[in-house]
């Protein structure tokens, strides 16, 4: 059996981190990038991104095969309480719910930082639309031909997930690095055990 590790991604994974994404952008219409981000800009992403969202990799025997991530989309300070997610799963790694279990991860996270409601925005097609119908998330509008990918216009889907009670008076929103370290390991350990390679 593989060993799966769940962490915060660091500087170090950029690298390969970029290669996973890499092969979204070349081989598949669904990136809204259309030149891979160099490991420089894999490093800045996460960098950015880690200092306040959770940007997470799962390694399946010391080689990082997926990451998952949260961010912000909207810098008003009335979107707190939102998050958007992402999960990227290398072509050796898919059908093995290592996607689906990254994304967990990401919502209980999100969930212990105060987050309530997060959202993904894909390019449409019936995979995309399946994973994340199968995980809670109801479509929440389409922008139509939005994107030009692979010599075709395509819609790009808009998802919704709450994960926490809409309170009146909702706590300001912590950041991953504000959290019970003790309670993040619990997590990512419990997440671990769901994955079988």
């Amino acid at each position: 059996m593989a060993q799966i590790t769940i962490r915060l991604a660091t500087a170090e994974d950029a690298g390969t981190v970029a290669k996973i994404y890499q092969d979204y952008v070349e081989s598949t219409p669904t990136s809204l990038d259309l030149n891979p981000p160099t490991t420089g800009e894999m490093e800045c992403r996460i960098c950015t991104c880690g200092q306040f969202y959770p940007f997470l990799v799962c390694e399946v025997d010391g080689t990082v095969e997926a990451y998952a991530y949260a961010f912000r989309r909207f810098e008003e300070q009335a979107f707190d309480w939102g998050a958007f997610v992402s999960t990227y799963v290398s072509q050796a790694a898919t059908g093995h719910g290592i996607g689906r279990t990254l994304l967990g991860v990401l919502e209980n996270i999100l969930r212990d930082m105060g987050i309530v409601s997060i959202y993904s925005m894909a390019t449409l097609s019936e995979k995309s639309k399946y994973f994340h119908l199968a995980r809670g998330f109801s479509e929440a509008g389409r922008l139509r031909e939005a994107t030009y990918r692979q010599g075709k216009w395509r819609d790009l889907a808009y998802y919704e997930k709450t994960i926490a009670l809409h309170d009146e008076n909702p706590a300001p929103v912590k950041s991953v690095q504000e959290l019970d370290q003790v309670v993040l390991e619990n997590i990512l350990r419990r997440a671990e055990k769901a994955v079988h390679l």
